[in-house]
């Protein structure tokens, strides 16, 4: 797939609430009620956001949100039937260029689908906890 990645634009955030919807929707682990426009820009507020627009169908296909300061991955979601595509993967290697020390992030343990992708990549377990949907596992980027 030829993606293009960029800074999200604020006329987006509708377009990433769609997709951050119907990612979790598809995972199989979270309530099916959508998230709000407002409720999802509240979630995203101080991190910077990037895109994976697929060039073919000049279309956001995912995208990823990241707090700088901390070195962390907050967001990455990626449309259903983009999944398995290289999209996710190419969004983690814009945040390889942004951290330069390696990152971390958590994913809830329920969503399996996730958590094996990020195993795949070599990430490494770096502590667990209880959330909101139950068990979670904080993982570091295999190039720190």
């Amino acid at each position: 797939m030829d993606l293009l990645i960029r800074k999200a634009k604020l006329d987006e955030i509708e377009r990433l609430c769609e997709i951050f919807n119907k990612s979790r929707a598809a995972a199989g682990c979270y309530p099916r009620a959508g998230m709000s426009v407002s409720d999802f820009n509240h979630l995203i507020t101080g991190e910077e956001l990037y895109l994976a627009i697929d060039k073919h169908e000049d279309r956001i296909v995912g995208f990823i949100g990241i707090i700088v300061d901390c070195q962390f991955v907050h967001h990455l979601y990626v449309l259903p039937q983009f999944q398995g595509q290289g999209v996710g993967r190419t969004l983690l290697k814009k945040c390889a260029e942004v951290f330069d020390n390696g990152f971390t992030l958590k994913c809830d343990d329920c969503n399996q689908k996730a958590m094996s992708f990020y195993s795949k990549l070599g990430f490494a377990k770096v502590t667990s906890g209880v959330g909101d949907f139950g068990p979670w596992t904080e993982l570091r980027s295999a190039q720190a």
